[in-house]
């Protein structure tokens, strides 16, 4: 009786860990849609666009030439939520693992928590090696609207590829989409960390692939800690924390 229990067990297990598979598999259409939709639907008027400039250069002053006050506040607003989101996700996270004491929770939050340390310690390691500096240090007639902008983040923060705050917003989405893959969930996370991204641009603080590449490395931090949570989370931090040897030797076997 043991053994059919665990074998519905393993089996119901498998079957979670093929169904975040449900939800798109690349959040990249959001933020190209966004990206490329602004610029279209009210050009730039009255900027003079060096001919030199590349492709990131112009889009970035598509982007940054909406002045409608509703866009303003909304972009203000989503860039004013990130530091609070990024700080209060994993805390929430732990918070609801001590309370329930569950497995499935306690796994959900280290994975969170991983996910996004390791797009910190990357996008820490990109800046330092890219330094590229930002665009309202380098471009005409493009000046910082961030709150957090200017002699400030030119000494704690001066480069801008990748986007930290793009790195760090799709890591979250796409690690609470894995771990949640329902659309009323990863929907409006992968909305509000591509509204993040384009604030970047807006602001004036990032260029488009300064984000296009911030959100490339947040799914792969999300991706990367769920897929290989046996190798990299401790026994009792794993989605199924059960039995100790059984179960780890059953999942070397079925996942060699």
């Amino acid at each position: 009786m043991k053994g059919g229990k665990g074998e519905g067990g393993e089996g119901k297990g498998e079957r979670q860990l093929s169904s975040p598979f449900s939800f798109p598999p690349s959040p990249f259409p959001f933020l190209f849609l966004l990206i490329l939709f602004l610029p279209a639907t009210s050009p730039a008027q009255g900027q003079s666009v060096p001919e030199t400039e590349g492709w990131d250069a112009r889009m970035l002053r598509s982007v940054y030439a909406h002045e409608a006050p509703g866009f303003r506040k909304t972009m203000n607003l989503v860039n004013r939520t990130a530091y609070p989101v990024f700080i209060a996700v994993p805390v929430v996270a732990w918070g609801k693992a001590l309370a329930t004491g569950a497995s499935a929770d306690r796994a959900a939050a280290y994975r969170m928590t991983l996910a996004e340390a390791t797009g910190v310690v990357v996008t820490i390691g990109l800046k330092r090696l890219v330094k590229r500096r930002r665009p309202y240090t380098e471009l005409s007639g493009i000046r910082a609207r961030s709150h957090d902008a200017g002699a400030r983040m030119q000494r704690r923060d001066p480069y801008a590829f990748p986007s930290g705050h793009a790195t760090l917003a799709f890591a979250i989405a796409t690690s609470w989409a894995l771990t949640t893959p329902h659309a009323y969930v990863w929907m409006p996370t992968m909305v509000w960390a591509c509204g993040v991204g384009v604030s970047r641009v807006w602001l004036g603080v990032h260029y488009p692939s300064d984000v296009l590449a911030g959100a490339a490395l947040g799914v792969l931090a999300g991706l990367w800690v769920y897929l290989l949570e046996s190798t990299l989370s401790p026994p009792g931090l794993r989605r199924d924390s059960r039995s100790a040897g059984p179960s780890m030797l059953h999942l070397r076997i079925r996942f060699p």
